[in-house]
């Protein structure tokens, strides 16, 4: 059950978290956010006045991009690289903060990776499928890492593509104009989804910034 409920709070990870940080009270260094929930932060270690121990109160302000959140965290594993804390002051803040500013993010960590050996294989290679139930999923058939096929969906944007075929590019209303904001959209929601291995990620953004314009 505890493993359960830790899987329902979807954690945003370094890669997206460069307009975030920390200042603690008891100094003006600032510390890097390298993993944020509704629940928890982990900070990246290098304040060196900053010491702290498992169960100690840490008081401070945490910036997400334009807002300025008041919070009090409670330390709960402390090594050479970084100090994890659960939120004890805050939270409601920083949960609607999250879902305003890092909306793409939370949607992408939501979809379930069915486990390739599921799928019935293709005639042209093994599938693969994330999806949410709703209106987002990645779908592509591989062989041997290399793409043959996929379909791409994040609410209203579609993408399909594969080998030796250009991306062809779908919006609201059947636009088939794809703008540098829907392109960063696209490709924030290819960087977060989990369990997608790097290469496919690259290869997702790189059919995207084809289409860019």
């Amino acid at each position: 059950m505890k493993e359960e409920a830790k899987r329902k709070k979807p954690r945003i990870k370094d890669f997206s978290l460069a307009a975030v940080k920390f200042i603690p009270v008891q100094s003006s260094f600032e510390m890097a956010v390298i993993n944020l929930s509704t629940s928890g932060i982990a900070l990246l270690q290098g304040a060196p006045e900053i010491k702290v121990m498992k169960d100690d109160l840490l008081s401070g302000n945490l910036y997400i991009e334009d807002e300025k959140i008041p919070v009090v965290l409670t330390v709960i594993r402390v090594n050479n690289d970084f100090i994890g804390c659960r939120f004890e002051r805050g939270i409601e803040l920083i949960d609607h903060c999250l879902k305003n500013k890092f909306s793409i993010e939370l949607i992408a960590l939501q979809l379930t990776g069915v486990k390739p050996g599921i799928l019935e294989k293709q005639k042209d290679g093994q599938p693969h499928w994330y999806f949410d139930g709703n209106a987002c999923e990645l779908y592509f058939v591989e062989d041997n890492n290399f793409i043959k096929r996929y379909r791409l969906t994040f609410q209203n944007h579609h993408l399909e593509g594969g080998e030796d075929r250009k991306p062809e590019y779908t919006g609201h209303d059947f636009n088939k104009k794809m703008n540098h904001d829907i392109a960063q959209k696209l490709i924030r929601f290819i960087e977060n989804i989990d369990g997608l291995v790097n290469d496919y990620k690259d290869y997702f953004q790189n059919e995207i910034r084809r289409l860019e314009f």
